[in-house]
């Protein structure tokens, strides 16, 4: 058969495309039908063009079995020979991260596609195909946080179906959507498939599971239904539930395991039969799946159809006596090697009939579990007789709580009696308090405008009283509250004034409404706010001067000035506006000498903050020794920083990694413009395998893209001279890239390139 290589598709996270090759070898792309999760491991050539870009977190996309596959490497590892060993994760494998937190049910039945809608809420994929729909409905609760995944597994197990993550590309490689369809079972059934041993089977390996193994089910339905009330046989007499009976036999199954012994029991819950119908049809359904062995052969293939998919049903015919046959399988796990067909295996399940070769020594496990089962029913049934028992006492304390209710009717019926007898007498008793209630709040009426009238005449008499002024040399003796004490220098003469509040004397200020004198040959006072026509004077000492002007420019836009001066030193600021309400020029100079220019075009001036946003500024700031200028696109004409300064770095202005010596290296950074010229003489030290870092530049030496880096090596050891690909990235890294580097020897490189635009150093 003629088989077609997939050429992979390399692209940076962004998606962009960097390239391609075929030349990779060793290829497994493990495909598992439990999870339908995939891993892509192989081996590329250190001389393969596309082995410089093995990156963690880039993309191999590629087209294989009429499906677009994407996968994201998570590891790459440089082998002896200087190849790349990569392993990449299908993108599925994103939804182990992060945690869903637990939920209750919700109030009426659900879709599967509802809970897995809430499953992938913030994740990116989306609810692709139903085949179910609303054929089945459940009410779910999840008791513990899990990952969505998990949260995924628990769904499909809970409604029976499988789960498909599909991902859709364009033509240009671009994530177009990332899908969870929801099916009744993957793949399809394919009778154009034959797989013999000795012809495409090279050799099968069949492995028996009968953990999960049952003949009979105790079911549960939605608000408690059970079986027991019902007596039922299937037509065909092979499912049974006779009456009084919590559990469904699959007699046949039984029959053919276990030779007549006792019943293998499990037990099933069923949210979703809110009748025993339902619940007889749903756990049928259920037996049917669980009431033979699981069966898995690893087979090995001579060749595999380029479009056998996981979860399709194949024919498999086996000559070997040793081994069982069966009618059919299922593709459980593939494990394609992309570029040699030879080396594909894979693991088939899920077989539908067993034939008369099964193996002795898996009836013996099979009786052990009946033993073990045939324990657990026994317990069962004890269980049952002491709950009956229960309720038998139950029963008779029911009738001892009725005898003693009657007794308490009768109680309660002579208390009514009284109670109606108490209640007349209650009755006259409340018209009398009522008649007494009325008199005394006349009575209280009139005492409270007779203290009213008292309570006038006392403060008739304080006031009056305190109208009385004392004027005396000495503190007047049994002063009242609110006496004014005029406090004599000289008994012409009023040195101070007073008034006792609060059981002492406080001094008060006075306060004329105008003073005029002709001369003040001496003034001490706080004389608040000052208003005057002119002042002239000598020395002006205060906290704060503050001096605000107005005019306009020769354009008519108004200007502001304002003028102060405090502890601080001074300040003058100018603003130019844009129709009275806006500012759209500053300028600001200090007394420390630093000079602050903003120029606003777009209207987003910000006065808490308006040297920050889309207008232009310039500081010089000569005490913190900075500068700094800020110039969008406000115009055809303006500068940038990195047009017009030039600076020179040394190997000072770099980080060192522990691996690379800090001594004989020779280092050289400068910046002219836009582009930095980069030299250097690396004495290296540490780790030499891909990703190792080696320098990290300043901010002001970032390249605009990865740039990659050629390099010479040199071991004295070794002899003669190696080649390298170093990477420098955006970030700043410089990291060995591909190629050999000596762990102990010496590296050269230089390089110029085109840097990121800066504001500062």
């Amino acid at each position: 058969m003629v088989y077609n290589k997939p050429q992979f598709i390399i692209q940076d996270p962004n998606e962009t495309v960097l390239g391609s090759t075929a030349g990779y070898y060793d290829s497994t792309l493990t495909w598992s039908l439990s999870t339908n999760f995939a891993i892509l491991t192989f081996t590329l050539p250190a001389n393969d063009d596309a082995s410089g870009l093995m990156l963690n977190n880039n993309y191999i996309t590629f087209v294989y079995q009429n499906r677009s596959w994407r996968f994201q490497i998570v590891t790459v590892e440089v082998g002896d020979d200087g190849s790349f060993n990569i392993t990449a994760n299908a993108l599925a494998l994103q939804l182990i991260d992060g945690q869903i937190a637990a939920a209750g049910a919700p109030a009426d039945p659900q879709t599967a596609s509802y809970y897995v809608g809430q499953a992938l809420a913030n994740t990116g994929w989306k609810v692709g195909r139903d085949e179910v729909g609303n054929s089945l409905v459940k009410k779910i609760s999840f008791s513990d946080a899990s990952t969505p995944i998990a949260r995924l597994y628990s769904i499909a197990d809970t409604f029976g179906v499988e789960l498909d993550f599909r991902t859709e590309l364009d033509n240009h490689y671009n994530l177009t959507g990332k899908y969870v369809d929801i099916v009744s079972s993957l793949g399809t059934e394919r009778h154009d498939v034959m797989l013999g041993w000795g012809e495409n089977v090279t050799s099968i390996d069949r492995t028996i599971d009968t953990s999960s193994l049952v003949t009979a089910l105790i079911a549960t339905g939605a608000s408690g239904i059970n079986l027991t009330s019902l007596d039922y046989t299937s037509s065909d007499g092979r499912y049974k539930s006779p009456a009084g009976v919590s559990y469904m036999m699959d007699t046949v199954a039984n029959q053919q395991l276990q030779n007549g012994a006792g019943y293998i029991i499990g037990t099933y819950e069923d949210d979703g039969a809110t009748s025993q119908q339902q619940l007889v049809t749903d756990t049928i359904a259920r037996l049917q799946t669980l009431s033979s062995p699981s069966v898995t052969f690893d087979t090995k293939l001579a060749y595999l159809p380029d479009d056998i998919m996981i979860g399709d049903t194949l024919y498999l015919i086996s000559n070997d006596p040793n081994n069982i046959v069966r009618d059919s399988t299922r593709v459980v796990e593939l494990d394609i090697c992309l570029d040699n067909p030879a080396k594909t295996s894979a693991k088939f399940g899920d077989y539908k009939t067993l034939d008369s070769g099964t193996n002795l020594d898996d009836i013996v496990q099979l009786k052990k579990q009946v033993a073990a089962a045939q324990t657990t029913a026994n317990s069962a049934q004890s269980a049952a007789n002491d709950a009956k028992t229960t309720a038998e006492s139950a029963e008779t304390a029911a009738n001892t709580a009725k005898s003693t209710a009657n007794t308490a009717q009768s109680t309660a019926n002579t208390a009514q009696s009284t109670a109606n007898t108490a209640n007349s007498t209650a009755e006259s008793a409340q018209s009398t308090a009522n008649t007494a209630n009325t008199t005394a709040k006349t009575a209280n009426s009139t005492a409270q405008a007779a203290q009213a009238a008292v309570n006038g005449a006392n403060t008739t008499a304080n006031n009056a009283l305190a109208l009385i002024p004392v004027i005396s040399t000495t503190v007047p003796s049994s002063p009242h509250e609110g006496l004014i004490w005029f406090e004599g220098a000289d008994s012409s003469h009023i040195k101070q004034v007073h008034k006792y509040t609060g059981g002492e004397w406080v001094t008060n200020s006075i306060n004329p409404t105008a003073l005029n004198v002709s001369s003040l040959s001496a003034l001490s006072a706080n004389l608040g706010n000052v208003s005057a026509g002119s002042l002239d004077a000598v020395n002006i000492t205060g906290s704060d001067i503050t001096n605000v002007s107005s005019s306009s420019d020769a354009d008519g836009n108004p200007l502001t000035t304002t003028q102060t001066q405090n502890s601080d030193g001074y300040s003058i600021v100018t603003d130019r506006w844009n129709n009275g309400n806006e500012i759209i020029q500053r300028t600001d100079i200090t007394s420390l000498g630093l000079l602050k220019m903003m120029w606003n075009y777009k209207s987003s001036y910000d006065s808490s903050n308006p040297y920050v946003g889309e207008q232009a500024n310039a500081v010089i700031d000569p005490v913190n020794s900075s500068l700094s200028f800020y110039t969008p696109s406000l115009g055809d004409n303006y500068l940038n920083i990195q047009d017009a300064v030039y600076n020179s770095g040394d190997q000072y202005s770099c980080g060192w990694p522990s691996g690379t010596s800090v001594y004989n290296n020779n280092f050289s950074l400068v910046r002219k413009g836009h582009f930095c010229f980069l030299s250097a003489y690396i004495h290296t030290a540490g780790a030499v395998t891909s990703g190792s870092y080696l320098v990290s530049l300043p901010n002001w030496a970032l390249p605009v893209n990865n740039v990659v880096v050629p390099a010479t090596t040199v071991n004295s050891n070794v002899g003669g001279a190696s080649s390298a690909n170093l990477l420098l990235q955006t970030g700043g890294f410089l990291t060995i890239n591909s190629g050999t580097v000596y762990k102990y020897g010496y590296l050269s490189l230089s390089i110029a390139y085109m840097a990121t635009d800066i504001t500062s150093f």
